[in-house]
């Protein structure tokens, strides 16, 4: 997007004059911009982000179709709700950048946001240290924790991530027939069947995570939903540690992140049920890989992730299902 469009977007659809803008990123495929801008009243920046609901996609890989389109158009409405409904109740548990503003026309959808950038959490990495590491798997439990107690919100999609099968039946088409294919119902109903289900974030991978000295927050909540919570850490690990990582790093993981969530619940039957949601939870833990193997042999059957580790979590999940 251009700057004067930029300009002309926030002065019609909030009242806002900038006095500076400056871009931020664009938007996957073409949908608009992240923007950082300064008006007369505010001594820090904000945060808008800015989707033309009218785009003509150009997505990288050739996913571009209507399919896609209402997914993504339906991701930034949920990402609107969930910021409004709970960025404020989330900011002493699993830090989230605060709502400030929002407004949809026909033409233009604008979340407003504070810059977190400016509140210390600059830092942003690729291959995070173990602090970092650690500090993003404590985000996930509080933020998983909270939602166990809280409830799984209706407003919100009623199934979370971006790849759920519900939404990626083109690419399913697309897959080479197999085991996986056959029964990717079946690993999608095992996921959704889950006793113990909670919010995802749903694009939980390294990028979406802005770090200070202290620890980290998350951004990003297009496709937050119900799922269980081990789908997030899966996604979180496999974008920022390599096969041979995974290997030796994975279980530790996952258990760093199980003792942070069980630190983190404090409602009485939760923790009288403590040992049946782990042990159900760590059940899931290769149905969720197999179930994003999926998404990819049908999206990027090239892709850099399916590797060696991904394809024996991928059996392991397959052989707990058929």
């Amino acid at each position: 997007m251009k700057i004067h469009d930029i300009q002309h977007s926030l002065s019609q659809g909030l009242g806002i004059t900038p006095h500076q803008i400056e871009v931020v990123q664009p938007l996957w495929s073409g949908y608009g911009a992240i923007v950082r801008y300064w008006d007369a009243t505010n001594t820090f920046p904000s945060i808008a982000k800015i989707i033309n609901v009218h785009a003509i996609p150009e997505h990288p890989r050739g996913w571009a179709g209507k399919t896609s389109h209402q997914r993504k158009l339906s991701s930034f409405v949920n990402e609107q709700r969930f910021y409004h409904a709970y960025s404020i109740a989330l900011s002493k548990i699993a830090r989230v950048p605060r709502y400030l503003n929002a407004m949809a026309t026909d033409e233009l959808t604008i979340l407003l946001l504070e810059d977190v950038d400016a509140l210390g959490f600059a830092q942003r990495e690729t291959q995070p240290d173990s602090k970092q590491l650690t500090d993003c798997l404590y985000w996930l439990a509080r933020f998983h924790a909270f939602f166990l107690q809280a409830g799984v919100p209706g407003e919100l999609w009623e199934r979370g991530n971006y790849w759920h099968l519900a939404t990626r039946q083109d690419e399913l088409a697309q897959m080479e027939e197999g085991a996986l294919k056959q029964h990717a119902s079946a690993l999608d109903a095992a996921l959704g069947s889950a006793h113990y289900q909670t919010l995802l974030h749903g694009d939980a991978k390294i990028a979406n995570f802005c770090f200070s000295e202290e620890t980290c927050l998350a951004l990003d909540f297009q496709y937050v939903g119900a799922g269980v919570g081990v789908v997030d850490v899966m996604y979180f690990l496999g974008s920022c540690l390599s096969e041979h990582q995974l290997i030796k790093q994975a279980d530790n993981a996952f258990a760093v992140y199980f003792g942070a969530l069980n630190a983190a619940l404090s409602d009485e039957y939760l923790r009288l049920h403590w040992t049946e949601l782990e042990r159900e939870w760590w059940s899931m833990i290769p149905i969720a890989w197999a179930d994003f193997e999926r998404f990819l042999q049908g999206w990027s059957p090239s892709h850099h992730k399916l590797h060696g580790y991904s394809a024996r979590q991928t059996q392991r999940g397959l052989a707990l299902i058929k």
